[in-house]
């Protein structure tokens, strides 16, 4: 009941900033900053609620999972409009966290795994898997704003959407900061994750199929880190690469989760 209002918050959040883009009316953008603030914190006392009354931590089913998600992408949306205001990423992002929210009604039953033990290092493992997660997409939307706006700019389009978004070195940088914000988070929820899975597997490293995507993930993430720490990578090389990283991480959500059962 509480993760129903929590959705119904985030859909009027996404409709006050849908208005604030069109009528430009600054106050719209900060009411539908109040409604995603108010879906946000309803979110975290619905994980916590869950947590008390099921005696572990919720990460039973895909649902679990995906109410971790949702508020992870609020966190990181709260994070990076204190750094850049911009209202437009809540635009971008609220779509996404309305259809997750959507799909945990549908995948209440949908287990992730066998039964997961309480542990330490899983309550490091979880959280910021899912954080690191929420960064690379917003490293995802921050590379399709790159599209955008360029596109803009090469048609000299100087309209509503060229003034909504970032300019384009902004734009870069958001790539850049989500993309090493994403790759640390990540990086610890993955070491976090083999040294429960050594404890749960009795000191065995078994290959399971979420273990497999999650390194194919962070090597994927891993290697575009180093190339614009080494040899440079070019923003609109970097904007499409963040892009097509990601597709990994919705592979290791739905395909591993639905299909392989790993």
């Amino acid at each position: 009941m509480i993760y129903d209002i929590v959705v119904l918050l985030y859909m009027l959040s996404l409709l006050h900033v849908v208005l604030y883009f069109f009528l430009e009316y600054e106050k719209l953008g900060s009411v539908a900053n109040i409604f995603a603030l108010f879906g946000f914190l309803l979110n975290i006392a619905d994980i916590i609620i869950e947590w008390i009354t099921s005696g572990s931590f919720p990460s039973q089913t895909l649902s679990n999972v995906f109410v971790l998600l949702t508020a992870s992408l609020i966190v990181v949306y709260i994070f990076l409009f204190l750094k850049y205001k911009r209202h437009s990423l809540l635009l971008l992002i609220m779509p996404v966290v309305i259809i997750l929210g959507l799909f945990t009604f549908a995948l209440k039953d949908v287990s992730t795994s066998r039964d997961l033990a309480t542990s330490f290092w899983l309550y490091i493992h979880l959280p910021f898997t899912v954080l690191g997660s929420a960064f690379f997409l917003f490293a995802a939307i921050s590379g399709i704003m790159y599209f955008i706006q360029e596109n803009q700019l090469k048609n000299k389009n100087f309209g509503l959407v060229y003034s909504k978004f970032p300019p384009l070195n902004i734009i870069n940088n958001l790539n850049k900061n989500s993309l090493n914000m994403g790759f640390a988070f990540f990086t610890i929820g993955l070491i976090a994750g083999i040294i429960w899975g050594l404890y749960e597997w009795e000191g065995t490293l078994v290959l399971s199929a979420k273990l497999v995507f999650a390194f194919i993930t962070w090597i994927i993430f891993g290697i575009i880190t180093l190339i614009r720490y080494t040899k440079g990578l070019a923003p609109r090389g970097s904007a499409l690469w963040s892009i097509v990283g990601f597709i990994s991480v919705v592979i290791m959500y739905f395909g591993v989760a639905l299909f392989l059962r790993g």
